[in-house]
C-alpha cells in the first residue's frame, strides 16, 4: 500500500495524502492529474509525490488518474519552491502553471490535436552589422550557452542599442546547442512585436504562451512547447512556467518593470522566478533594460550577476536631448506643464 501527496487548486497551504488503489498504482505518477473526493465532491489535482507511509487515518483513495504526467520533475520542483519562498498555497501555484488551471486540462480536444507538422517559414538571413558592444555581448552569452552552467548577464544598454538582436543570437545558440529559449516580456502588447522578430528570423517553432490567447491556442501551443516542438517561447509573467524540456536559455526583457509582479491572488515576481529556474536549471539567463531596477544593479554591483553593457544606439544614432527645467526660474504657466514644454508641444502641433 502507497499514498501520495495530492495538490488541489484551493487557498490552502499544503498538499492532500490521499491512498493510491493497486490498479492505479502503475499510472500514479508524479505531475499526474487525478481526480479525487474533496470535501464530498469530486476534485480535480496533480500528484506531487509518492509517499510510502502517513500517519493519518481514515485516507480516501483516489478516485483515478486522467492522464499522463503534465509536469516535469524540475516544474515540480519550481513549483514548490514558488509555494515555498512566497508563501502560497501549492495547489494554486501548480494551477498556475497549467494552461488555464487544472479545470478539463486532461479531456483537452486542444492538447490532443497538437501537431508538430506545423507549416515552417523560410527564415530571414542575419544580414544586421553588429556594434562592437553587441559583439561582445553575444560572445558572453554564447559561451554560457555552450558551456551550460547557471551565470546571470544584465545586459544593460541604451534604448535603440540591439538588445533585441542580442536575444535573437542568443536564442540561435541555444537552438544550436539542441535546446529551447523561453524570452518574458512585461506586457502581452509586446510578446506579439516580440513574437513577429522571433517567427521571422527562425522561420517557424516558435509561438506564444499568456493569458489573452484562447484557451484551446493556450494549450496547444503549451502542449507543443512540452513535447519539445517549439525552439522558442514568448510570452509575459505566467510564461516563467512554460514546459520547456530541453531549456537552455532565459530572456526576461525590460527585467526592471513592475508589470512581473504578479498581485493579485496568487503573488510571485515572474524576473525573480526566471532566476531562480535558471538556477535549477543549470542554463544562463538574460535580464535585459535600459533602466535597471536596483535589485538587479546592486548584483551586478557587487559581481553576482555579469554587467553586458550597450553605451551606444546602433548605428550611432544619437540621442534625444534631454533638458532639465527650473520651475523656479521658468515657471510652470497655468496648468502642470512648463512654459519651454509647453512651447515645444505648440511647435510640434505645428509642424503636424
Amino acid at each position: 500500500m502507497s499514498y501520495a501527496l495530492i495538490a488541489l487548486p484551493v487557498p490552502v497551504r499544503q498538499l492532500f495524502t490521499y491512498r493510491v488503489p493497486d490498479e492505479l498504482g502503475a499510472a500514479a505518477l508524479p505531475g499526474a492529474p487525478v481526480e479525487v473526493t474533496f470535501r464530498g465532491r469530486a476534485a480535480r489535482g496533480v500528484l506531487v509525490e509518492r509517499v510510502a507511509s502517513t500517519t493519518l487515518e481514515n485516507v480516501r483513495d483516489i478516485g483515478r488518474v486522467t492522464g499522463a504526467p503534465l509536469l516535469s520533475a524540475h516544474l515540480l520542483e519550481l513549483t514548490r519552491w514558488v509555494a515555498d519562498y512566497y508563501l502560497a498555497p501549492p495547489g494554486e501555484v501548480i494551477a498556475a502553471a497549467l494552461p488555464g488551471g487544472n479545470d478539463g486540462l486532461a479531456r483537452s480536444l486542444a492538447r490532443r490535436g497538437a501537431s508538430e507538422d506545423a507549416v515552417l517559414r523560410m527564415p530571414i538571413p542575419e544580414r544586421i552589422t553588429l556594434t562592437a558592444a553587441q559583439r561582445d555581448a553575444i560572445t558572453a552569452i554564447d559561451g554560457a550557452v555552450s558551456a551550460g552552467g547557471f551565470q546571470t548577464f544584465l545586459l544593460h544598454g541604451v534604448t535603440a542599442s540591439g538588445k533585441t538582436e542580442v536575444y535573437l543570437r542568443a536564442a540561435r545558440a541555444a537552438r544550436e546547442a539542441g535546446g529551447q529559449a523561453l524570452i518574458l516580456v512585461p506586457e502581452i502588447a509586446l510578446a506579439s512585436q516580440v513574437l513577429g522578430v522571433f517567427s521571422q528570423r527562425f522561420g517557424g517553432r516558435v509561438a506564444p504562451l499568456h493569458s489573452y490567447l484562447s484557451v484551446g491556442a493556450r494549450r496547444k501551443n503549451w502542449e507543443l512547447a512540452r513535447r519539445g516542438a517549439l525552439d522558442v517561447v514568448v510570452g509575459a509573467r505566467s510564461a516563467v512556467f512554460a514546459p520547456l524540456p530541453n531549456l537552455k536559455l532565459i530572456v526576461v526583457d525590460e527585467e526592471h518593470e513592475p508589470a512581473y509582479k504578479q498581485s493579485e491572488q496568487l503573488r510571485y515576481h515572474g524576473r525573480d522566478v526566471a532566476v531562480r529556474r535558471a538556477q535549477m536549471l543549470g542554463v544562463p539567463v538574460v535580464l535585459g533594460s535600459a533602466t535597471p531596477s536596483l535589485e538587479t544593479q546592486a548584483n551586478a554591483a557587487r559581481g553576482k550577476y555579469q554587467r553586458l553593457v550597450l553605451p551606444h544606439r546602433v548605428d550611432r544614432r544619437p540621442m534625444p536631448v534631454v533638458r532639465v527645467v527650473d520651475l523656479r526660474r521658468e515657471g510652470s504657466g497655468p496648468g502642470v506643464l512648463s512654459l519651454p514644454l509647453r512651447a515645444a508641444i505648440a511647435e510640434r502641433l505645428e509642424r503636424k
